[in-house]
């Protein structure tokens, strides 16, 4: 289990209780206990064997529009644009 609430933050918890860094990138930044990427940037977790992709994965995000526009990516792993 991999919990990223980005409310204060950007740590995640992982199950059994270790937290995993998170680095905000461009303009991302946490306000108002939410992530806001409303002028770009992104959040980039290090790599861990609970990210592995072969078995069943379940992503939960509670997201909030305020206009209409591009749809963004919310959750992607490994390298962003890249074969």
């Amino acid at each position: 289990m991999f919990v990223a609430r980005l409310a204060e933050d950007t740590r995640a918890l992982l199950y059994g209780g270790d937290a995993v860094p998170g680095k905000l990138h461009g303009p991302a930044k946490i306000i108002d206990a939410s992530l806001d990427v409303r002028s770009g940037g992104h959040v980039t977790f290090p790599h861990h064997a609970f990210f592995d992709l072969s078995q069943p994965l379940t992503v939960e995000c509670t997201v909030w529009f305020d206009k209409q526009g591009k749809m963004p990516v919310f959750v992607s792993c490994g390298h962003w644009n890249q074969a």
